[in-house]
């Protein structure tokens, strides 16, 4: 393996190491843990292909913030013009909490609202658009809007559970609605239960009325999350 290649991989995993505990969701030193505490873990312990992430503004574990050049904005749903950086995040659920076809993603299918506490993890996105950006007018169908990196910081009481992505997302094409976006992203690594995660994810997105997003992603390989209690 190329040596440049192999010191900036180690340099990326040191870094989302720290962001993950800076988030709560990864243990910087898993090795304390208690014999009792990790087999308790083994035993919550899921595999999945599917996840759901959920978008809900102003409430805990969402937050966006983007760069347009001079200024920094926080709506989501603002214009933005191609070179504009941006920072996202959401909580994970476990795939089915929620229906794409509810008129608000803030509660699950049964109508109970979505917090942090009850999440599976959270996700982070950053990334450049390298289209323009109008949610009331947007390109044709196939643009590629966003190339974006991300990251899911899956909870986990005794060591760290992370994967990290890249690819691109573009506006969906007609026969996909009501799925306002989708994209593909390549995986480069993991952490913890996740640390041989490998292959591709594809996303598609919905925008509720009320400004809350869903996010149905599918894995190609199965990955590993901790069920909450």
């Amino acid at each position: 393996m190329n040596t440049n290649f192999t010191i900036f991989r180690n340099m990326v995993r040191v870094t989302i190491l720290c962001v993950c505990t800076w988030f709560g969701y990864a243990d910087a030193q898993p090795t304390g843990a208690s014999a009792e505490e990790v087999e308790a873990t083994k035993a919550m312990l899921r595999t999945t292909r599917d996840i759901q992430v959920v978008l809900i503004p102003n409430t805990p574990g969402y937050y966006y913030a983007s760069n347009i050049g001079g200024s920094i904005i926080n709506n989501f749903f603002a214009p933005t013009d191609p070179g504009a950086t941006y920072v996202f995040g959401g909580l994970i659920f476990p795939a089915g909490t929620v229906n794409p076809s509810q008129s608000t993603y803030s509660v699950d299918k049964n109508n109970v609202p979505l917090t942090q506490a009850g999440s599976i993890g959270q996700w982070q996105c950053q990334g450049v658009r390298i289209a323009a950006v109008d949610f009331s007018n947007l390109p044709a169908p196939g643009t590629i809007l966003e190339i974006p990196s991300m990251g899911f910081y899956f909870k986990n009481p005794v060591s760290d559970n992370v994967i990290f992505s890249s690819g691109f997302i573009r506006v969906s094409q007609p026969e996909l609605s009501p799925v306002a976006f989708d994209g593909v992203c390549v995986i480069y690594g993991g952490l913890g239960s996740n640390k041989d995660a490998e292959g591709t994810h594809d996303w598609k997105v919905y925008a509720a009325s009320d400004g809350t997003v869903l996010v149905n992603a599918r894995f190609e390989k199965s990955i590993t999350y901790a069920r909450q209690s």
